[in-house]
């Protein structure tokens, strides 16, 4: 038994449809262009786009540090209040404040670890 092509009249006048196996035929798209549209489409229904809006915040680039680990002291109320206050007016930590003193007592401390974690600088307007 042979099978012949159905005719476009037999499709009600329209074409065959493709082959279930022919390759999707879409034209090559630019990744601008595609950004282009699917901004117009955000726009156009009210959806988020995908551009991005600038800097949520002005945080430093992360810096590798050594690695850390906790360390309690207990000191009179008075020096922590001391401690605190120093802090408060420099606009820094009390841990940083510590490792000044050691570094200054001749512990060995690397610059880098005396970096600000940046919590404080979250904030902060500039």
């Amino acid at each position: 038994m042979t099978t012949r092509k159905k005719s476009a009249a037999e499709y009600g006048g329209l074409e065959a449809p493709a082959s279930r196996t022919a390759p999707d035929r879409r034209p090559e798209v630019s990744d601008e262009e595609l950004m282009r549209r699917a901004t117009l489409n955000a726009a156009r229904t009210g959806l988020p786009s995908m551009e991005p809006i600038g800097t949520v915040r002005n945080v430093p680039p992360r810096i590798l540090r050594a690695d850390t680990e906790p360390l309690q002291i207990e000191v009179p109320v008075y020096l922590n209040d001391a401690l605190r206050m120093a802090a408060a007016r420099r606009k820094t930590t009390k841990k940083r404040l510590v490792l000044e003193a050691l570094k200054a007592a001749g512990f060995e401390v690397a610059d880098e670890d005396m970096a600000e974690d940046g919590r404080r600088l979250r904030g902060r307007r500039g």
